[in-house]
């Protein structure tokens, strides 16, 4: 890890204030570098939050540099709140049932401010069923599918895929529709249904959004965040910062990780969140994380490719997918949706998937 990867890392964690001053006035950092890092990972609002204390210590156009795009962040986001908002008093006048998760939802569960999570998009489960129901309401109110498929295509999406993205609100901002998770491939066959039973209101604005509980939220972000190989900081913040900021019940959360084949994945997350981050963990949760003799050593190599992009090619991807899966059942179950998928992509799906 280098000068400007281990400054970003001291700031997004309970830092130590001694470690950052030291790295801070290292006459070798490369701060268009850091400045890139912080950007590529997503954690610019809590960089720069967090190097203010240090402001005398900065170079001025970097620390304004970093107030800007801060700035242009929070502005940003304040802008998906308000369609956030627009988009559930439509949805609640046409009766249909959501769930509004990550985006900024998140950020007030987990950061306390929306201003304080880089994100791009919002982000709605629904029943699958009411999928006709929601693309007319969003058509009817000026919004546009980001896609343009054929009607063959568009069935397919919804046969196939998990979610459905369009454009929505002047300045159009992206709002993904999802009936999953993720895709079916990845073997996260989470029961979507009882989600619904077991959700939570937050208020964004005054206004009442439902979202995911606590516990079905860390999974999801620890399942995403393993789906993704945590490439990004800001899956660890995310994770750290909910655990930092929300009552987690902890007995639920192991027993639908293990009902639903994700509990080494649970497990990094949460190990990524301890060692990176600094998060403190409950003992009986770090006698959990320890139970599973290959989430350390699996951990040890993500956190070497943080930062290397070459973990990200095609050929390695799936070995690691296969060893974040305790069951065999769920590793026979990737393999054979991995290429079931592929072969309805190219038959059904040329514009390709969004990720």
């Amino acid at each position: 890890m280098n000068t400007e990867q281990k400054l970003l890392t001291e700031l997004l964690g309970n830092k130590f204030e001694n470690e950052i001053e030291s790295l801070v006035n290292n006459e070798n950092i490369d701060w268009q570098l850091f400045l890139r890092t912080a950007a590529d990972h997503r954690v610019i609002p809590l960089v720069f939050q967090n190097l203010r204390p240090f402001f005398t210590e900065l170079p001025p156009e970097v620390f304004y540099n970093l107030q800007s795009r801060a700035q242009n962040c929070a502005a940003r986001n304040l802008k998906f709140n308000a369609w956030l908002i627009k988009l559930a008093e439509l949805f609640k006048a046409n009766d249909i049932e959501f769930i509004s998760y990550k985006g900024p939802t998140l950020a007030r569960l987990a950061y306390g401010d929306v201003g304080l999570r880089q994100f791009g998009d919002l982000d709605f489960l629904i029943h699958k069923k009411d999928f006709p129901k929601v693309k007319n309401v969003i058509l009817e109110n000026g919004g546009k599918p980001a896609w343009h498929l054929s009607e063959k295509q568009e069935k397919a999406v919804l046969r196939h895929y998990y979610e459905f993205p369009f454009m929505f609100g002047a300045n159009p901002v992206l709002v993904e529709v999802h009936w999953a998770f993720m895709e079916s491939y990845f073997g996260f066959d989470y029961e979507t249904e009882e989600v619904f039973l077991r959700v939570q209101n937050i208020s964004v604005q005054g206004k009442e959004i439902p979202t995911l509980s606590n516990e079905d939220l860390l999974i999801v972000l620890c399942v995403h965040g393993s789906k993704h190989f945590w490439k990004r900081l800001s899956w660890i913040c995310d994770v750290g910062k909910l655990l930092e900021q929300q009552h987690i019940e902890w007995n639920r959360v192991i027993k639908l990780a293990e009902n639903f084949g994700c509990r080494r994945m649970l497990a990094l997350g949460l190990l990524l969140a301890k060692d990176v981050l600094k998060v403190a963990l409950p003992e009986e949760v770090w006698q959990f994380v320890k139970s599973d003799r290959k989430t350390e050593s699996l951990a040890e190599e993500l956190k070497r490719q943080i930062f290397d992009d070459r973990s990200s090619a095609e050929a390695i991807r799936p070995n690691i997918h296969l060893r974040m899966r305790e069951r065999r059942r769920d590793k026979f179950t990737y393999s054979c949706r991995l290429f079931t998928t592929k072969l309805i992509d190219s038959l059904f799906m040329p514009m390709g998937r969004p990720r």
